[in-house]
């Protein structure tokens, strides 16, 4: 299912350095992006963010599970390129592709490369690269969320986040992981699931007393979008149960962005809204965050032994956990949307009411940018816990 030498062939150029929202932006406004051959030309990629290999395997893959071929250029960069094999792209992608061999969808000239060793120099020991986790391998849920890699396997992240966000901190970082990586495993058709993270440290600038740095944790899965999941419920009759978290809602300031006109529109959304089969993909992604809706009609056999909300409360602790009480970003992407929230500046919580929060949504073009399954992604600050867990 590679690209052949045709008329048809499109071209996705994707170069200099790119983060998750940079590679979507330039997928989006390609219109050969949506051709039945495509190139996905990585040659001048100065800088591929882990996440955005991952973003860009969920990509592939939708483009593989809609039987559209594409070959990959890979970077000229050796350095970009031995990033890419620590991060175990190459198996990751493979996999993703239903084990189809990574050679196999390269271009001709980048099938030169394979076998080269590796020449760059990277501490290791600051990322866990990404892990391919097949449920059907697995004899229930409970045994594959205890094997998700966490930063108890580097002895340098643990070290780092010890120091920096102390014993409970490091144990809400390992509930947060499992959380994302649980919302994951419990997706409907969720055959594949695949994870990563990573820790930036950057050293004291003058004035500064430590170092800074940001924690990553990214899970990707082929399993049902969470926007259909939703639909699904609300054709089954399903009633969400808002109501009975009174005291665990919120508002959002949304800023939400249309790839197909171009438009920013701006409001407020309150998370006692209840979703319906009005509300639009980016609306429904955001509303898996509200209390009483997210796994709603998802199983929940085989949990592990950490303790848990309410059914219907997992994103939301997910949510509460990684922005209110670390002050880091929850990203996730499904379907045709990108949608990143965070902290408002100057907000704070309410008798009645969670502080409110900032989400941004981008829309993209359906046929150009739309990822299979679903990619959930943390950013963790260093810090101390600013709000205590309601």
């Amino acid at each position: 299912m590679t690209a052949t030498e045709t008329s048809d062939v499109g071209r996705v150029k994707l170069s200099g350095s790119l983060a998750v929202e940079a590679l979507d932006d330039t997928w989006a406004a390609c219109e050969s992006a949506s051709n039945s051959h495509l190139l996905v030309d990585l040659s001048d990629c100065g800088y591929l963010e882990p996440i955005a290999m991952m973003d860009l395997i969920a990509i592939l893959a939708k483009r593989w599970s809609d039987r559209l071929p594409f070959s990959i250029e890979l970077p000229k960069k050796r350095s970009v390129r031995d990033i890419m094999r620590i991060w175990q792209f190459p198996v990751a992608l493979s996999t993703a592709l239903d084990d189809t061999p990574f050679r196999s969808v390269l271009t001709p000239h980048s099938q030169s490369y394979a076998g080269e060793s590796r020449s760059h120099q990277f501490t290791v020991a600051q990322v866990v690269p990404i892990q391919v986790y097949k449920t059907p391998e697995y004899a229930n849920r409970r045994e594959m969320v205890r094997s998700v890699a966490d930063p108890a396997e580097s002895t340098f992240m643990n070290v780092v986040l010890r120091r920096r966000l102390s014993e409970g901190g490091v144990a809400l970082v390992k509930k947060i992981i499992r959380e994302a990586f649980r919302n994951a495993i419990n997706h409907p058709n969720a055959a594949l699931v695949q994870a990563g993270s990573s820790l930036t440290v950057r050293r004291p600038r003058a004035g500064e007393e430590d170092d800074h740095g940001t924690y990553t944790f990214f899970v990707w899965d082929n399993g049902r979008s969470i926007a259909e999941t939703l639909r699904e419920t609300l054709r089954s009759g399903i009633v969400f149960q808002q109501d009975a978290f009174h005291d665990l809602h919120r508002s959002f300031a949304v800023r939400k962005y249309s790839g197909r006109t171009h438009q920013i529109s701006e409001y407020k959304l309150h998370s006692s809204e209840t979703p319906t089969m009005r509300s639009d993909a980016g609306d429904l992604l955001l509303s898996s965050l509200f209390p009483g809706v997210a796994n709603m009609a998802g199983p929940s056999e085989g949990e592990d032994e950490t303790p848990r909300g309410p059914k219907g409360t997992g994103l939301f602790h997910l949510a509460n956990h990684a922005i209110d009480v670390l002050g880091g970003t929850l990203s996730l992407r499904s379907e045709n949307v990108f949608l990143n929230v965070k902290r408002l500046p100057d907000t704070s919580p309410t008798a009645t009411m969670l502080p409110a929060l900032s989400a941004k949504i981008v829309e993209l073009p359906e046929n150009r940018a739309s990822v299979k399954g679903n990619l959930i992604a943390v950013r963790l600050p260093f810090g101390r816990p600013q709000i205590r867990v309601r």
